[in-house]
């Protein structure tokens, strides 16, 4: 049987289902959480690998297809879906203002612009988040989180989740996400770097207890180290050139070999060749990262950064963990962003070798969960249409269980009815059986009241059998308020009269007292008289 109050608890909860998009160069990733206690739980996560070198066409079809296959089964009504959008433009900014509504935040932001984004935003979308924190914040200053990305970046994005089918929420850049993933293995009193080395894009995000205190694209990404492979190289073999699929395959194979004894690898490069090539851009991205922490030391009057964590393909590379705690002096380390929100339970083994590319999607899919909505880069059309759209559901869902509150209350109280009505129909075929005994039961308790204020009859029979003459017939007995009427008839003797007189003297010495004489006349078909006799009972 459905109870009305879960059934309401399910109409106006929100969407149950939290599902996080990030389309990359190389890949496509997703993750999927569920909130049946309140707290993301994580019950799908997943990645299908693109071509990043095909013209856009063949590749958009990739992805729809990766999508398709990675969310089937996942996307239905119950469903909140929110994708990332990232590209060279696409910016995450802290920023200090004047205190002002938030009506004319959006405004007063894209009016100065230029003084916190290296790129003109005209053409592109802009949200922006107050802070709760106060770090940096002044007298009639408040710290805001702004982010923009071009328009065509959104659009493109939009389209392209429009031939899955797929409308979402909620658009957010990808240095968010990477925040939000993080944020369960984040030490509030410590800062933390993100590094998420992609194919095309690296994103540097430093987070001070849960909030973004510095976040940069890097030109420094998966691409260079794969493309510094395939370079010309002399070798006792003359010439030797690494095809592109040749030098990816290798990359991720052999990755940053260690200084030392040289080996050949695939019998066309050895290990010292791939460690001379790899490092012009391995100390381009080190040198890249020092500037950002040089840049939040300055920011923050010396603070110090516990630890890197390493997301997103490149991180695979065998020895870049190991080479960038050397190089940068600090821990390094692969990120792992769904072991949170597995409770009891750990990640399948094949899940775990790619959990740390996951952290994006899951990011996306955890910011429906921020209380205040946070970040949406979405156009502003398609926001107001998705607010209308809530509002006419929540509406049209109140209606809904309104009319099924008074469905059920009507058929309990049917129900109850029904169950009243047979118990009443049972309870009147019972005392039906029972009225001849409760009959005998009345008549039982008219005689005890009659035998209890009434003489005993018995004797008072037997008494007047006694006292009555031969001659004397007694017609009628009766008792009135405890008075007794006798009726009768004297047929013989010469002195009628006298016989009368003289049986009221006999009754008078028995049991009865003040015996009176109320008719007596003489009966014409025969001699005699006849009599009526009041008394009392002794």
């Amino acid at each position: 049987m459905i109870r009305v109050d879960s059934f309401l608890k399910n109409i106006f909860s929100k969407k149950d289902t939290l599902v996080g998009i990030d389309v990359g160069t190389s890949a496509v990733k997703v993750a999927v959480f569920k909130l049946s206690t309140g707290t993301p739980e994580l019950v799908h996560a997943d990645l299908k690998e693109i071509s990043p070198l095909l013209e856009k066409k063949s590749r958009d079809l990739e992805i729809v297809e990766a999508l398709k296959s990675l969310l089937k089964s996942w996307v239905g009504h119950s469903s909140r879906i929110i994708a990332t959008v990232n590209c060279p433009q696409t910016a995450v900014r802290r920023i200090l203002v004047p205190r002002m509504p938030k009506a004319e935040l959006k405004d007063a932001l894209r009016l100065h612009a230029s003084q916190y984004f290296p790129f003109p935003i005209e053409n592109s979308y802009l949200d922006f988040e107050p802070l709760t924190a106060k770090l940096g914040a002044e007298e009639g200053k408040m710290v805001v989180l702004a982010a923009v990305s071009p328009k065509k970046t959104v659009e493109d994005m939009l389209a392209l989740l429009a031939t899955t089918g797929i409308r979402p929420a909620a658009l957010i850049p990808a240095p968010l996400a990477a925040k939000y993933a993080s944020s369960a293995n984040v030490d509030t009193s410590k800062a933390l770097a993100i590094l998420d080395l992609g194919f095309d894009l690296t994103d540097l995000v430093i987070l001070s207890g849960p909030e973004i205190v510095f976040s940069r694209s890097i030109p420094v990404a998966g691409k260079d180290f794969t493309q510094a492979m395939t370079a010309s190289l002399a070798s006792d073999k003359g010439r030797v050139q690494l095809p592109w699929e040749d030098a990816e395959r290798i990359k991720r194979s052999v990755g940053l070999p260690s200084e030392g004894a040289s080996s050949m690898v695939e019998d066309k490069i050895s290990t010292n060749q791939i460690l001379s090539m790899l490092r012009d851009p391995m100390e381009r991205l080190t040198s890249e990262i020092e500037r950002c922490f040089d840049y939040y030391r300055e920011e923050t009057n010396g603070g110090s950064i516990e630890a890197l964590l390493l997301y997103g393909g490149g991180a695979d590379m065998k020895g870049f963990t190991q080479a960038l705690s050397s190089q940068l002096g600090i821990e390094a380390r692969i990120g792992a962003p769904l072991g949170p929100f597995l409770p009891g339970r750990s990640l399948p083994p094949a899940l775990q070798k790619i959990e740390h590319r996951l952290e994006i999607a899951a990011g996306a899919a955890l910011a429906a969960t921020m209380p205040s909505g946070g970040i949406n880069l979405l156009p502003p059309e398609i926001k107001d249409e998705t607010k209308i759209a809530f509002k006419r559901a929540s509406f049209q869902s109140a209606v809904v269980a309104v009319v099924l509150l008074f469905i059920f209350v009507f058929v309990g109280m049917k129900i109850k009815l029904s169950n009243y009505e047979t118990r009443s129909a049972a309870a009147q075929m019972e005392l039906s059986s029972l009225k001849p005994a409760l009959q005998d039961v009345r008549e039982l308790q008219l005689a005890a009241t009659i035998v209890q204020n009434e003489p005993y009859w018995s004797d008072v029979l037997k008494e007047l059998a006694t006292l009555t003459p031969r001659n004397v017939h007694l017609t009628r007995i009766r008792m009135q308020e405890g008075v007794l009427f006798l009726s009768g008839v004297v047929v013989s003797g010469a002195d009628l009269d006298a016989q009368i007189t003289d049986y009221i003297s006999a009754l008078e010495k028995g049991l009865f007292s003040q015996v009176r004489l109320l008719a007596a006349k003489e009966m014409a078909s025969e001699s005699g008289n006849a009599f009526e006799l009041r008394m009392g009972v002794e």
